[in-house]
């Protein structure tokens, strides 16, 4: 049974039924974007095709990965820090048995965000924003190599 009576049925399915365009579309149905998707973003903004896009998007898999395989961190000023963190050796329960059981000390990759992407995550900084802050300051490391090799000569 309907909770609208009568001549209220229409209104009443109209005003529930209706989108509300006030409020934001939300995908419910997915919110993680996969690897093939991520290569035609890429390929979309950069103007380049698939298989380059493709290219370029393992190159940084790699570049990141390799760094850290090797101890060291990988820190892109704006949007995050990729690092080794180290787990030290512990105790723990099977807790199907109860029994306890000694875990290995390890390493594991952490990613920590960066300001920038705290902020746009967030909606205190609009996505276009992130690239002009990149864009002054490739700016101003270019003036710089300017005046120190005007001071060499």
């Amino acid at each position: 049974m309907s909770a609208c009576i009568g001549a209220r049925d229409d209104l009443c399915s109209r005003i529930l039924f209706t989108p509300n365009p006030f409020t934001p579309f939300i995908n419910y149905r997915r919110q993680t974007v996969n690897k093939g998707e991520l290569i035609e973003a890429i390929a979309t903004s950069c103007d380049i095709n698939k298989a380059k896009a493709e290219q370029a998007l393992s190159a940084v898999i790699n570049a990141i990965s390799g760094e850290l395989k090797s101890g060291g961190s990988v820190q892109l000023v704006g949007f995050g820090t990729f690092k080794v963190a180290a787990r030290a050796a512990r105790t723990a329960k099977n807790p199907r048995t109860g029994a306890t059981v000694k875990v290995a000390a390890t390493k594991v990759p952490k990613f920590t965000a960066g300001a920038g992407l705290k902020d746009l995550v967030a909606g205190r900084k609009k996505a276009g924003a992130a690239k002009a802050g990149a864009a002054k300051g490739a700016a101003k490391a270019g003036a710089a190599k300017g005046a120190a090799k005007g001071k060499k000569k």
